[in-house]
């Protein structure tokens, strides 16, 4: 099994296009993803292979 540096270079982020960045839709999908749960679930399931980082 191959883990990353925690401190890698690699952050996976939420993106969208420059043109939807004001779409309704953005800041509630951005404020579902950045919950105490979600992250609780991240670092049960992936076990340090993933870290949040939000």
């Amino acid at each position: 099994m191959l883990i990353e540096d925690p401190n890698g270079p690699y952050v996976n982020h939420i993106v969208v296009r420059a043109q939807d960045k004001n779409q309704p839709w953005v800041k509630p999908l951005i404020q579902s993803y950045q919950q105490p749960q979600i992250h609780d679930f991240i670092l049960k399931t992936f076990k340090g292979a993933v870290i949040p980082a939000f």
